[in-house]
Parts: structure tokens; sequence; C-alpha cells
């Protein structure tokens, strides 16, 4: 490294330059997964509130807008509620490593979509259940599919339970 910087000050430059866009682009990056992470953890800590408060509601408008407008979201969520056995005591584990899916265009994210993990949910009758839920952050094709579009509750036995419906990118 020092022979090659040695005597040479457009060397320099150049690495001291490329060094910088380097260290720039990786805070880019950082700050668009903070904030990915952040939206992640609070749509999960809200699903779950609304899960143990039976609050169909507020988990209602958590939803794009072409599910709540093609499916009985009332009566799905509803049903969600009869599938825990029990009132939920432990809120799980969150998992979130990256993204599910994106797309840019000229450098402009387009498409953003996160597929979030709760585990290990238990209920006061000693049941585990785990929760996976989509969503779009952002859809520029199609902004009615921005919001949740699916979740899914399985049970210890593996029984599945989901409202919505998976919508492909």
């Amino acid at each position: 490294y020092y022979y090659l910087l040695r005597g040479n000050k457009m060397k320099k430059r150049i690495l001291i330059t490329f060094g910088l866009i380097f260290v720039f682009l990786f805070f880019c990056v950082s700050c668009n997964f903070n904030e990915t992470y952040n939206k992640a953890e609070e749509h999960s800590d809200m699903i779950i509130t609304c899960l143990k408060e039976k609050d169909v509601t507020t988990l209602k408008e958590m939803f794009c807008p072409y599910i709540n407008n093609n499916h009985n979201l009332e009566d799905e969520i509803e049903k969600a509620f009869e599938f825990f056995d029990g009132e939920i005591v432990s809120d799980g584990d969150k998992h979130f490593l990256e993204e599910a899916g994106g797309a840019t265009e000229n450098g402009k994210t387009i498409i953003s979509r996160i597929q979030p993990e709760i585990r290990h949910i238990k209920t006061d009758s000693e049941k585990e259940y785990e929760i996976v839920f989509n969503e779009y952050l952002i859809n520029d094709d199609n902004p009615d599919y921005i919001g949740i579009t699916r979740i899914t509750i399985t049970n210890e036995d593996g029984v599945k339970y989901m409202i919505g419906e998976i919508i492909p990118a």
C-alpha cells in the first residue's frame, strides 16, 4: 500500500476519492436498511398488540387497499382471533434480516417488500405460534398494494391460518 502511494499524488487522490465514495454508499445503504428494519419492527409490534387486544379496526387499516377491497377482512381477522388457543402472554421473537424483494429504476426504489417473522408467541394455554407477514413499503407500479398483503399464523402443529393473500411483485 505504501509503495502505491509513494511519490504519486494522483494515486493518493484517486484512492481517497474511492474511499470516500465507498463510505458514503455504505452509510446510504445502512440508513435505508435501518428505516426498513424500523418499519418491520413497528408493524410486528402493532400486529401483536392488535391480536392481544382483539382490535379488528387497527389491524384492518394496516392492510393495503387492494386486500381491503377484495377480502372480507373483518371476518378473516375475527377468525384469526379464534385460531389462537388462549390469550397471548409472550410477544415472541421478531426476525427481520433483509427485504423480501425490491426493484430500482434509474437509482430510485420503485418496489420495496418485507417479510418479517414473529416466532415463539406463547398463550396462557401454553400453546406456541409463529406469524409471518408480507408488506409492500413502496410499489410505484401498483400503489393499491402498499401495506400488508398477508398475515400467516402457524400453530405448533403446523396448522396455518391466513389473512389476506400473497401478491407477487
